[in-house]
């Protein structure tokens, strides 16, 4: 029988589950299986309980369960494959995210959803050594995951941090991030958290400045090192529908195009470059979605966007500056083909989407949050 990785957890963490290592529960975890003996009822099914929101809440917590061992192995499988594979390396720190738990399969992740990126702008066969697991703290990336990384590999990323939340003390969550920021390669990528701006109640509320002093600690700290950083709280923003998994908990394989965008806008030109031909996945006139107080819809600029087809024929110029752009002359590579590249929304969006034709994706268990 397949059981959930292992990961580190305090003293009372391991009380309240009954257990430790491989068999460990999550606070969440536990309440909602004490939950789902209601919500499984005779009653439950004719009130309409098992139907509603709360119901479909706990079940989504036991899908997410049975996803953690299966994606894991997944990841395992493809770790031994690729160790044996040339190419450039990309190694994966983290936790949950980065096995893509949420997604319908573990390519849909952002992982997943950044390599095939990756694969198409630089032209290049780009690995992925993913050593994330899922539930882990940032003691486990420093105790388990650094050992483990191999010499030299061409992006290293990290993203950490969200289950210290609730198990960390706060003042020892803040010092083990900048123990491990201080402890990573040069260079490394490093991913903030996401706010909980809206979401779940007065929790929700009460959690946001403690997780903005969390991120203030991510910057500081690569700033000192100069690393760069995936601003996951910059670009995964409300609206929310679509954008969680069954237990309202973990991104969908929407959500995590928003850390793709992310994690693309922070990777060096010099490793992650641009597809001869394709806007960067950042640039000035593609800002990060945020709130423009109208109907909950995201800003987006009023723009020609050269990934959609050819331009339009070319008018007079009506500005000084829309003058001064025309003048620049635009650099074609003969290399690149001629077909326009597909926009970053039509990634991962087809059924049984893969980056890599030989998986093939597992069970999908709702999406998208109600």
């Amino acid at each position: 029988m397949r059981r959930a990785p292992a990961v580190s957890r305090p003293a009372w963490a391991m009380a309240l589950s009954g257990g430790g290592g491989t068999g460990r529960r999550s606070p969440v975890e536990i309440v909602a299986n004490a939950a789902s003996y209601l919500t499984r009822t005779p009653v439950a099914d004719r009130s309409g309980l098992r139907a509603g929101p709360f119901g479909r809440w706990t079940d989504g917590v036991a899908a997410m369960r049975g996803d953690c061992v299966a994606f894991a192995s997944h990841w395992q499988a493809h770790n031994h494959r690729v160790l044996t594979e040339t190419g450039p390396l990309w190694v994966v720190l983290g936790d949950s995210t980065g096995q893509g738990l949420g997604a319908p399969s573990p390519e849909g992740g952002y992982v997943g959803q950044v390599l095939a990126e990756l694969r198409l702008r630089t032209g290049r066969p780009w690995r992925v050594l993913n050593l994330s697991v899922s539930g882990a703290l940032t003691r486990d990336v420093l105790n388990d995951q650094l050992p483990r990384l191999p010499v030299a590999p061409d992006l290293v990323t990290c993203g950490i941090g969200a289950n210290d939340v609730l198990y960390t003390a706060p003042t020892k969550l803040l010092r083990d991030l900048r123990t491990l920021v201080g402890a990573i390669p040069d260079h490394t990528v490093v991913l903030d958290l996401p706010l909980p701006t809206g979401l779940w109640g007065i929790l929700g509320r009460i959690s946001v400045p403690y997780v903005a002093r969390i991120n203030r600690t991510i910057h500081e700290a690569a700033r000192a090192r100069a690393l760069p950083v995936a601003e996951v709280s910059a670009h995964f923003l409300p609206p929310w529908h679509g954008k969680f998994a069954c237990d309202y908990f973990h991104p969908s394989q929407d959500g995590y195009r928003d850390w793709t965008r992310a994690l693309l806008a922070a990777i060096p030109p010099a490793v992650g470059g641009d597809h001869p031909g394709r806007e960067p996945a950042r640039s000035r006139g593609d800002a990060p979605r945020r709130h423009n107080g109208r109907a909950g819809r995201p800003h987006r600029p009023a723009t020609a966007d050269s990934r959609t087809g050819p331009p339009a024929p070319a008018g007079r110029p009506s500005s000084g500056r829309e003058r001064e752009k025309a003048t620049v002359p635009v650099r074609l590579d003969p290399r690149a083909a001629p077909a326009p590249q597909p926009d970053l929304q039509d990634i991962g969006t087809g059924p049984g989407w893969s980056p890599e034709p030989h998986f093939q994706p597992l069970r999908r268990h709702g999406g998208e949050a109600r």
